[in-house]
This record gives structure tokens, sequence and C-alpha cells, in this order.
């Protein structure tokens, strides 16, 4: 079996920048949705900015808490990625003819 790295690293970073990507998409939208929610997350970058600063700085973001909030609510809405959810069976199921045995834990995907 070969392998070719130059593939898996690509699939590795496109992936990572896909999500970004559709992660910021969904973060306008949603704001563009709430034009409330727009102006207080507005005012709330507008007032961690320095005065002769263009740049905010890693730690002035962690301190920026409806940033964070609204972020996760986009997350919520909208996952970038299928949730999976692991369940352990407590009897013996059949499922499109495979057996399927109790104690067996099984991963469950979900998406929008």
């Amino acid at each position: 079996m070969t392998c070719n790295f130059s593939t898996s690293y690509q699939d590795m970073f496109i992936g990572g920048t896909s999500t970004t990507s559709t992660l910021l998409e969904w973060t306008m939208t949603e704001l563009i949705r709430s034009p409330k929610s727009m102006k207080k997350l507005q005012d709330e970058i507008r007032s961690t900015i320095r005065p002769h600063g263009s740049y905010i700085k890693e730690k002035e973001v962690e301190n920026m808490k409806y940033l964070k909030a609204v972020i996760k609510e986009v997350l919520r809405l909208h996952p970038s990625l299928p949730m999976i959810l692991p369940r352990l069976l407590s009897e013996d199921v059949k499922v499109k003819g495979y057996n399927i045995a109790a104690g067996t834990e099984v991963n469950l995907f979900l998406s929008n």
C-alpha cells in the first residue's frame, strides 16, 4: 500500500480552511440577519481596539465575551462537521441485514 503524504497534507489543509471559511460565512449571514447583534459585536470590537492600533491581540480576544457567544451560537446553529453521538445498545438489533449485539457501542452521525 502506498500513501501519498502530499495529498494527505493538502486534504488536512483544505479541510481546516474550509471549515473556517464556512464558519465565517455563517457568522456574517447570522449577523446580517440580526442587526442588533451585529451592532453589539461591533461595539465590543471597537471598544477593544486601541486608539492607534488596528490589530486586536489574542489576549484581548480572550476577554471578548460577546464575540465568543456569537461564535458558539453559530457553531450550534450550523455545525461544520456532523455531530457524532455514541450510544451503547441495550438489546440485540438488526440494521439493514446486519446483526448488532447488545453492549455494542454505535456512533450516530447527525447533520442538518
